[in-house]
């Protein structure tokens, strides 16, 4: 599938991929950096968090955005926190 959207960006499509998935994130970012220097793909890694406040005794929530050239830069990837998760239960840990 990672080769598929990088095939479709290549061709001057506007790719916009939604995913939980470590392994496609690490697929995509793998691929990426195997292409030339001149190469016109310029990838933005979005995260979305939800914020919770307490202010004055009321309670308000937001979803927050924040975006990234690298997926590093993110304050928070919901995915890698949920595989991370879930790689405990599984080990048993």
């Amino acid at each position: 599938m990672a080769r598929a959207v990088l095939a479709l960006a290549r061709g001057g499509t506007q790719v916009f991929v939604a995913t939980h998935s470590v392994f496609l994130l690490r697929e995509l970012e793998l691929l990426l950096n195997e292409e030339p220097p001149e190469s016109s793909i310029e990838p933005r890694y979005i995260g979305l968090y939800r914020e919770t406040q307490t202010d004055e005794g009321s309670l308000s929530r937001a979803v927050r955005a924040e975006d990234a050239t690298d997926p590093a830069d993110l304050s928070a990837i919901a995915a890698l926190e949920a595989e991370s998760s879930q790689s405990l239960r599984y080990l048993g840990v």
